[in-house]
């Protein structure tokens, strides 16, 4: 009533209440308050609104007729019933044949309702929660999607002379339990498991050695395009605002102009490959904090040792060597990171580790623990407390700014004088709108235009009806609200559509690409292969292999080997634009434990 909770039928508003509405029944007359809210007469004598024949009314106003009943009635609960089926339903006993067909509940099929399917409950039909309009729809959409596109119909595996990607045998169930030992204590993978499930598959994947070549030699081309789009993104702050960045952070980069910006050091980037029926193309680069060293280094080494190929590289030892590279002998570098998350704690204990085995401290701390002192970094720990040489970020760029300002976040943006891996300002590439301000840049970015697919903003392609696109945030990790309309779940879909709709400056559209899957011992399976780039060279590949045509959480760690012994030639071509022997055969996981 009003602005007023009642306690109960002893209320003295409630009897109030009660009383009025007695004198008006005397008068012949009622109150209608929603016509009084549109300033429109009230209704008197006339049939209550929420009669059986009330007519739906529309607009802004709560429609509260009964056919109105399955538009309202949340999913999984029983259908409204009168008050003769409800007593008799306690009474256990069935209405007549006349009143059970008075008494039916009728659903009606508006856009959006639930398509019911009945069941009988003391001789009533009640609809029962089932499949929206929409999401029939939807299925639809997806099955003519596989008709005329194909995009994720079941498809053969590609011949082997078309893929360079093979896969191997199966470990044997004693090799897989050491590899699962050995990931655990000696290279510090401390979540083996996800949900009820293993993440290391019981096989490897197996590159060509030229399309081993050709993915590091795209990979760093793709890096030097995107460093030098980074650099002028700096200078040109009116694009931020495009590349769904939050306001916080807009401004600390703005800053930049007068603090100067961020150092850079040891730059590391990820790129997830994709083999397709028109040969790889990327999804997406990782260029803020990538994740996957632990697999792509320790892990797939056990696994080459297992089956007598090579590994492609250590991005663990490449970082360590480029960080090192990057700081005197005996100096301090802090390993910034979420020390409240397990599997980013691993990667830094890893890190630190094999910068220990090249002469130089560690100190391992979260943001907030860091204190900025003219541009350089000091740590304030109990453990560690002094100046710092460098500093290995593990930490979102994008978290910082929920950080209280006095804990110094920005200085990750601007004004920094402590070489950073990575600066905050490789959040600007990050962002999966970065492909929106391409046109207004005048970096050539020839490699990246090739292989990624077209990418628009969802303002600008109607992507809810046209199967041919999906959506992503702009800022999203590990695959997550990626809106594949035949791939993930219905439910999902909707709330994915929904956030996309209400907030299309913070998503991406992007047009899909025919990924083709693998025939994994009798099982279809889409790879996705990661190259990292530290400091302008390919240093190795974080695989990931998934039951479907999305990428997720769910999807398993899979090591990614070359087609080659490791007793034969390096993985890779000497030249300076691939890796050197050194990288990729030496520092092992057991070398750079203390």
């Amino acid at each position: 009533m009003g602005r007023r909770v009642q306690l109960g039928p002893g209320d003295r508003g409630v009897r109030r209440a009660a009383a009025r509405r007695a004198a008006r029944q005397r008068r012949g007359g009622s109150r209608d308050d929603r016509a009084r809210s549109r300033q429109r007469p009230a209704r008197r004598g006339g049939r209550d609104r929420t009669g059986a024949r009330a007519r739906r009314r529309v607009g802004r106003q709560l429609d509260l007729g009964r056919r109105d009943a399955a538009r309202l009635r949340a999913a999984r609960l029983a259908g409204a019933r009168d008050r003769a089926a409800r007593a008799l339903a306690r009474r256990g006993a069935a209405p007549a044949a006349g009143a059970r067909r008075a008494q039916r509940v009728r659903a009606r099929r508006v856009p959006g309702t639930r398509v019911a399917r009945d069941r009988r409950v003391h001789g009533l039909r009640v609809r029962r929660a089932g499949v929206t309009a929409h999401a029939a729809a939807e299925r639809t959409d997806a099955e003519r999607v596989v008709a005329e596109r194909g995009a994720t119909a079941p498809i053969a595996p590609p011949p082997p002379t078309s893929a360079p990607l093979s896969v191997t045998r199966k470990f044997a169930p004693t090799e897989l339990a050491a590899l699962r030992r050995r990931a655990i204590f000696e290279c510090g993978k401390w979540d083996p498991q996800f949900a009820d499930h293993g993440v290391l598959a019981d096989y490897a994947l197996v590159l060509t050695d030229d399309a081993w070549r050709e993915l590091a030699a795209l990979a760093e081309q793709l890096a030097r395009e995107t460093l030098a789009a980074e650099r002028e993104l700096m200078q040109r702050p009116e694009l931020h605002g495009e590349l769904g960045l939050p306001r916080a952070i807009r401004a600390a980069l703005s800053e930049a102009h007068a603090l100067g910006e961020a150092r850079g050091a040891a730059r590391t980037m990820r790129f997830d490959f994709h083999w397709t029926s028109a040969g790889w193309r990327i999804s997406e680069v990782n260029s803020d904090v990538p994740g996957g060293f632990i697999e792509a280094g320790g892990i797939t080494r056990i696994a080459a040792e297992l089956l007598g190929l090579a590994p492609c590289g250590d991005p663990t030892a490449a970082l360590a060597d480029a960080l090192a590279a990057a700081t005197p002998a005996g100096g301090a570098i802090g390993l910034v990171h979420a020390t409240a998350y397990t599997d980013d704690r691993q990667v830094m204990v890893q890190l630190g580790r094999a910068l220990e085995a090249r002469e130089r401290r560690t100190c391992l701390l979260d943001p907030t623990q860091l204190e900025w002192q003219d541009g350089v970094a000091h740590a304030r720990t109990e453990w560690f407390a002094g100046r710092l040489d460098a500093l290995a970020r593990f930490y979102p760029a994008e978290w910082l700014a929920n950080l209280p300002r006095r804990s110094g976040w920005r200085a990750f943006f601007r004004g920094s004088r402590t070489p950073q891996a990575n600066p905050g300002s490789a959040l600007l590439v990050q962002s999966k709108r970065f492909p929106l301000a391409w046109d207004r840049l005048t970096a050539p970015l020839p490699t990246w235009r090739a292989m990624l697919p077209e990418t628009r903003s969802p303002r600008d392609v109607d992507w809810r009806a046209d199967p041919a696109w999906l959506v992503k945030p702009a800022l999203g990790r590990v695959g997550e609200e990626i809106g594949l309309r035949d791939v993930v779940e219905p439910k999902q879909w909707r709330a994915i559509a929904r956030s996309a709709r209400w907030s299309p400056s913070d998503w991406v559209a992007q047009r899909r690409f025919d990924a083709l899957a693998l025939d994994v011992h009798g099982e279809r399976a889409w790879p996705c292969i990661g190259v990292y780039v530290i400091d302008g060279r390919a240093a190795g590949i974080y695989g990931r292999i998934a039951r479907r045509a999305l990428v997720d959480a769910e999807a398993l760690d899979v090591a990614v080997l070359v087609n080659r012994s490791v007793s034969s030639s390096p993985s890779v071509s000497s030249n300076r634009s691939l890796l050197s022997n050194r990288s990729v055969s030496s520092n092992r996981c057991e070398q750079v434990n203390p």
